[in-house]
């Protein structure tokens, strides 16, 4: 969440960790011109457009999910595409 994102996310790119699933909810890294690491085989990104962390999908991910109740995690959970992100 939030900062935890935007470090996972550098991490990841300079140590080429291998990730199959990379989710991320309530995301700055919205803002910064990134492109997804090759390691990360899927990367599905919660945001809210009420959030003014992350008010905005992020371009290189693979799906991003809309969702309304913004710092709320129970919003984020609650939403049907989460069970499918995480199994």
């Amino acid at each position: 969440h939030s900062m935890g994102t935007v470090l996972s996310y550098h991490l990841i790119d300079i140590y080429k960790f291998a990730i199959d699933k990379f989710i991320t909810f309530g995301s700055p890294l919205c803002y910064m011109n990134i492109n997804k690491p090759n390691t990360i085989n899927k990367w599905v990104n919660f945001y809210s457009p009420f959030d003014p962390i992350s008010p905005f999908p992020i371009r290189s991910c693979d799906k991003n999910i809309r969702c309304f109740n913004w710092h709320n995690l129970e919003s984020y959970v609650n939403s049907k595409y989460f069970t499918k992100c995480i199994f």
